[in-house]
């Protein structure tokens, strides 16, 4: 299958007559990197190094283009896949089709959750990417997933007045996975989760700032005709004052008390500010904090620093290199990794510090 979908994408780019018809950009990044990993949850786990992908920015390629249909109506598409670069894996990302005209734009598909493009353009750390980047504290949670996408979903998209706007979006059928949201024994044979979210987004100058909400809801096929599974809500704004640039963000995660669930709340927070260095280069530091509160248990407070440079050698090529630190006060549930989050395996064999460097170029 992967390679009948590669095939197609070197036989559309080399259809050049066809590309120019359709109004299709065929763009990319590739990123690979060096990885050093130490300071292992449990005593006897040892530091890794290893060459891997998607450090910085997920390795993808993809298709967009748009058709001007009159009147002020235009079509829009985007397909989108991931590549490991280390690895030659090909996997799913944002694809969506979209009709805009002066009212807004009605896209339907898979795409980036509200949550991740308010955090990626507040922060300072290079649109959440390294080791360094705050995310491996500062969660965004998509329905089940901890991740920063919305899939099988319809959305709107307001026109843009003056930097401001508006955003809203319903997920019919989502994915269920093993988080603490998700209702003990309901699988996707037995239901599907379903999201609802809306957001305010401003930029102009240089500022940015937005908030965001998300409802999420279980329909279980045998039972109930919904689960309550939570919300979110994210704050976030930052600033470019010329020689350096602010940023801060604030989120609560409330988890519903199906049964199974154990968490209560996550509240979290975050602060960044990156300065330029010479004409080329530009360096981030950020800190962010978070309490997880438990039904029985004892609540967890879990802390991260990271501090990253990225040097451009032209307008598409990029060295960078970054160390984080994580330190958590407790283990209930959830031992946070650097190397994944706060996602657990059977040894708890996570690590807390990282160091990265690596190359990324854009196509």
């Amino acid at each position: 299958m992967h390679k009948k979908l590669i095939a197609l994408a070197l036989a559309s780019i080399a259809s050049g007559a066809t590309l120019a018809q359709s109004n299709v950009t065929v763009y990319g990044i590739v990123d690979v990197g060096y990885g050093y990993y130490s300071d292992g949850n449990a005593d006897d786990v040892k530091s890794i190094h290893k060459i891997d992908g998607n450090q910085w920015k997920t390795t993808r390629f993809g298709f967009k283009g748009s058709e001007n249909l009159g009147d002020g109506l235009s079509a829009n598409f985007q397909l989108e896949a991931s590549l490991l670069p280390d690895t030659a894996t090909l996997g799913g990302r944002n694809s969506w089709i979209s009709l805009k005209s002066g009212l807004g734009e009605l896209k339907a598909g898979s795409f980036g959750s509200f949550h991740d493009d308010l955090l990626g353009a507040t922060s300072v750390m290079f649109a959440n990417g390294t080791v360094a980047a705050p995310l491996r504290v500062y969660v965004l949670t998509t329905g089940s997933k901890e991740s920063g996408d919305i899939r099988n979903a319809v959305a709107y998209y307001s026109p843009n007045w003056s930097g401001f706007q508006l955003k809203a979006a319903a997920s019919t059928h989502g994915d269920t996975s093993t988080d603490d949201v998700v209702p003990t024994g309901l699988t996707k044979d037995t239901g599907n989760e379903r999201v609802y979210a809306v957001a305010a987004h401003y930029a102009n100058g240089p500022l940015v700032a937005g908030a965001t909400y998300e409802m999420n809801k279980y329909q279980d096929y045998e039972n109930a005709p919904s689960i309550d599974s939570g919300n979110e809500w994210h704050l976030a704004a930052s600033y470019d004052f010329g020689v350096a640039r602010l940023a801060g963000a604030y989120g609560t995660t409330n988890y519903a008390q199906n049964p199974g669930v154990t968490k209560d709340s996550r509240k979290q927070w975050q602060l960044g500010a990156s300065t330029p260095i010479g004409s080329k280069g530009t360096l981030a530091v950020n800190y962010a904090r978070a309490k997880i509160a438990y039904t029985n248990a004892d609540d967890d407070k879990v802390s991260f620093w990271g501090i990253g440079y990225l040097h451009a050698l032209s307008k598409r090529t990029s060295l960078y290199a970054a160390y984080g630190d994580i330190s958590q006060s407790d283990t209930n549930i959830v031992k946070s990794r650097i190397d994944g989050s706060t996602t657990t395996n059977i040894k708890n064999e996570g690590y807390q510090s990282a160091f990265n460097v690596g190359i990324r170029h854009n196509f």
